[in-house]
């Protein structure tokens, strides 16, 4: 394929003419840094160079200008960024690179933003044609055809306390040529721990009467600690405080202590953050295989370790009234944290994956092959504190004096459970596509995609003295047939009064020796009244399946989490039953999509979007939710609870849903402006055309060419043809003196600044559980089995604002959440909130472009200072107890940080 860049520049010709000119798109200083960003790249035979299958219209276009105003390093910090506006509601969009599809987007998210010529969000109706389901929007990033860089990145990031902090490094070469591509890359990553105590006032004193110092309470059944005490005092003794050991204990020393408790912060001993260690690594290599086949091999590597502080684990003996060291006449129960070391859960996770891509041309055929290999190995250990069976044996025995306990090495009585998940996923499919017929509308054409996948899971725990192990393998089958037909053309020459029309139906079949043949079916129908207007539908009904570790997880116990009780209306610290169920069925998802695209202004980036989405879920797998009174009511053996009603443990295994409902509705503008010297006018740079680049006058008109001919940059901007001058004017590629005007060897333009705007409104209208066929429908936006971990709020508001101009600037990002009902209040028969709260992030960057700083150590540096959080916001619950910690927001609780970050191109 021959391609050549077109922007808003003088002519390659003539600048490859000349020494000392660099090409545009080979990653040299004309536009590593922003100063060319309205490139459209087109092959010979008239499309965009990375284009789509068929000749759909992107909703959205961010060419290179916005990407740059955004201020980034690397692919996954743009994606991060333009997460507001290409978001797909209830599903993640589909990848594609250069217009073929993208396994796994991880494989280029560590490519620099600068290697990107642009990026294209078209509407789900797109993802049929490379055998998805069309509710998924699809993002095409597309690179530049040829770009070249070394780079070493350095970051830094701290809390505005100053107790929290995280570092990273990585360095990455990356070399494009047309067709050939090579990337390598390395990095290590570090975060600090954050304990509660740095942050929440609340929740401090965890589950009574357990405390470091330890208190005294009766033997079960009993009312007071013993009449003997209650005598002394004057008043019955239900708890007292252990009194520091001094050899012996009276009961005048409990006296001193009689129903004054002790007390522990267990928030010195949990962590709102872990300290964590990430190293990661990754390399591909594209080339061509003969003359028609394109390929690529990728690897990535990564291992991450995390460490959380969950709390102490309290003891509660029973010491008899004939103990040795016992001063009282009945038997007592003794609540304690023994030992201040905190419970610790680690977590080791280390993940392999290798992909070979590769696609051509055979027959009329568009083909697309992919097959990978993924590897997952994940270690947890989790303490669980002391083994209180033996140690009570060992108090029974007169071996250990349990009122000086902290005295005694009881390591030998540590608790703790091991797991270890082995995971293997091999996959291969095949994509064909191509076009079948012809209509009077437009051409006809069909994918269809067949896919094969093994996956193999291995769960081995270790509880105490039991061992237990299970091991699942699942293999799957599954295909679809899309078509695209155009019933209507959008050419008005064609007689269509509405504008144009494209069905897009799909059927689809998955089989495993589980679960049977399942089958998809799904159409989408695209009208395009107008040019700038552009509405689709899709419609799905889709099968789905259960996760391999909700299949064949094993039960695991995670003590200290955090977690809301209705009962007590506060957190509390509880045990969670974690595992899989070899129970779940295959469910089945129905989803309904519109989405709105409206440019008012014909070639002005303004941009109106608008979407709806309604997915119901049938028999779907979701994890049990948190308690709540109306679930604890269905599922009692889900809860266990002390005899005091304090929530012991929970159970969140996964179950088969009856019914699971979401109805959202998003819509938003987007919206950039040029600013020169002479003043803030629209960009015209977003939205691309329908069918590629064509000339001003269309396919045929005056703009086109013949037999593959192509434009130069001159032409498209209007300048005469290689050799010819205009009219009265200068040569092509000459200034009024006669001098010439070419960058690098003259007199250059100064790029035009860019005004970046993105407002959108996020409207979750409904969201409804109902676990069991007949049972009662859980309004999760109204707090009926949200629980303080899940649930979302009913509004979102997002913001975007940037301003850039020669490769510095700033941007702000901004969001809003409205207040979200999430739980039943037994205490006080009110519902529990999270209070509506907002966030702003604050970046300030600067490219240092190596025309103007060459020879100096600052060439090719880009620099950048992030606040995140600048109104230090943090989701609170309100219940009947006032303020209580979220722990799924924990990262909020951090307040403002400050991150700096340095990259050195080479």
């Amino acid at each position: 394929m021959v391609a050549i860049s077109f922007a808003c520049l003088p002519s390659l010709v003539w600048a490859q003419s000349l020494p000392g000119a660099e090409s545009a798109d080979a990653g040299g200083p004309l536009d590593e840094f922003g100063t060319v960003d309205d490139e459209i790249v087109v092959s010979a035979n008239g499309r965009e160079y990375g284009a789509v299958i068929g000749d759909a219209k992107p909703e959205l276009r961010f060419n290179v200008g916005d990407i740059m105003s955004f201020g980034v390093s690397s692919i996954g910090e743009l994606l991060e960024e333009l997460n507001p506006q290409i978001d797909g509601g209830t599903e993640s969009p589909v990848f594609l690179l250069n217009g073929k599809r993208l396994k796994n987007v991880g494989e280029i998210r560590r490519y620099p933003a600068r290697a990107i010529l642009r990026v294209d969000v078209f509407t789900p109706d797109v993802a049929v044609r490379y055998g998805y389901a069309p509710t998924q929007r699809v993002i095409n990033i597309v690179l530049r055809p040829r770009f070249r860089e070394n780079a070493v990145e350095v970051t830094g990031t701290t809390s505005d306390q100053f107790d929290y902090g995280s570092q990273g490094v990585s360095a990455s070469t990356l070399q494009i040529n047309r067709d050939k591509r090579t990337f390598i890359s390395a990095g290590y990553s570090r975060s600090d721990r954050l304990l509660a105590s740095k942050r929440l006032n609340n929740g401090r004193y965890g589950r009574q009467p357990f405390s470091l110092q330890g208190n005294i309470g009766p033997a079960e059944g009993h009312a007071e600690i013993d009449p003997a005490l209650s005598g002394l005092v004057g008043a019955p003794v239900e708890i007292a405080a252990l009194p520091e050991w001094d050899g012996a204990f009276s009961l005048e020393d409990f006296a001193r202590t009689a129903n004054q408790p002790s007390l522990t912060d267990l928030n010195d001993y949990r962590t709102l953050m872990p300290s964590s260690r990430t190293l990661e690594g990754a390399a591909s290599v594209t080339g061509k295989l003969g003359e028609d086949i394109n390929a690529t091999a990728s690897l990535n590597l990564s291992q991450t370790r995390r460490t959380n502080l969950m709390g102490l684990a309290g003891s509660a003996l029973s010491i008899a009234a004939a103990n040795p060291y016992s001063p009282f006449n009945d038997d007592v129960t003794l609540y304690q944290y023994i030992g201040n070391s905190p419970l610790e859960r680690r977590s080791k996770s280390t993940n392999v994956e290798a992909t070979t891509t590769a696609n051509g041309t055979h027959a009329g055929w568009n083909w697309d092959f992919e097959a990978g290999l993924t590897y997952g190995r994940q270690n947890l250990r989790a303490d669980r504190g002391l083994d209180d069976d033996l140690l009570a044996e060992e108090i029974d025995a007169g071996a250990l004096n349990p009122f000086n306990l902290a005295a005694e090495d009881l390591s030998r009585f540590a608790a703790y459970d091991r797991s270890l998940e082995t995971s293997r996923v091999l996959q291969a499919s095949m994509l064909g596509s191509r076009i079948i017929g012809r209509t009077e509308a437009g051409e006809i054409s069909t994918s269809l995609n067949l896919e094969v996948q093994h996956q193999r899971l291995k769960n081995e725990v270790t509880e105490g003295a039991q061992e237990m192990s299970r091991t699942g393998d699942y293999f799957n089958t599954s295909g679809t047939a899309s078509f695209s037909i155009p019933l209507l053309s959008a050419d008005k020459d064609l007689g269509s009064p509405i504008g144009g029309v494209t069905l897009s139906p799909y059927v689809g079949f998955d089989t495993s020796g589980k679960f049977g043949t399942r089958m998809s079916w799904g159409a989408g129908v695209l009208w395009s009244p107008h040019g700038n207007v552009q509405l689709t539908v899709n419609y799905s009904d889709d099968a789905v399946f259960p996760s391999m570790s909700n299949l064949y997880g094993i039960e695991f116990r995670l003590p200290g989490e955090l977690v809301y009780d209705p009962v007590l209306g506060q957190m509390v610290s509880a045990t969670e039953i974690s595992g899989g169920n070899a129970d779940l069925r295959a469910g089945r998802q129905k989803m309904l999509k519109a989405n709105l695209s409206v440019r008012p202004i014909t070639g002005k980036s303004y941009t109106f979007t608008a979407s709806f989405t309604r997915a119901s879920l049938h028999n779907g797998v979701t994890r049990f939710p948190d308690p709540t009174a109306e679930l604890e009511a269905q599922f009692p053996s889900r809860f266990i609870r002390d005899e005091n009603g304090t929530l012991l443990a929970f159970d969140s295994r996964p179950v088969n849903a009856y019914r699971n409902t979401q109805t959202r509705l998003r819509f938003g503008i987007n919206a950039s402006w040029r600013v020169t010297e002479e003043g803030i006018t629209a960009d015209t740079g977003r939205g691309g055309p329908p069918g590629g680049f064509r000339g001003a006058g269309g396919p045929g008109g005056p703009g086109a060419r013949g037999g593959g001919e192509m434009q130069s940059r001159a032409e498209a901007m209007g300048q005469p043809r290689s050799g010819e001058a205009g009219a009265g004017g200068p040569p092509p590629m000459m200034g009024a003196d006669g001098a010439p005007n070419i960058p690098g060897m003259g007199p250059r333009r100064t790029p035009p600044g860019r005004i970046r705007f993105g407002l959108y409104y996020n409207w979750n209208l409904e969201q409804d559980l109902q676990l069991y066929k007949g049972g009662q429908t859980l309004d999760l936006l109204n707090g009926e089995g949200a629980g303080a971990r899940s649930g979302q709020s009913p509004h979102v508001i997002d913001l975007q604002l940037g301003y850039s101009r020669a490769g510095a600037g700033v941007s702000l990002k901004g969001s809003w959440h409205s207040s979200q009902t999430i739980n039943r209040d037994l205490a006080t028969g009110r519902f529990a909130k999270v209070e509506s709260y907002y966030s702003l992030d604050l970046r300030l960057f600067k490219n240092f472009n190596p025309r103007d700083w060459k020879d100096t150590i600052l060439s090719g540096v880009m620099l950048s200072l992030e606040a995140k959080n600048l109104t230090d916001a943090s989701p609170k619950i309100i219940g009947s107890n006032g303020y209580v910690t979220n722990e799924e927001s924990a990262e909020r609780y951090i307040g403002r940080t400050f991150m700096a970050k340095a990259r050195k191109a080479f």
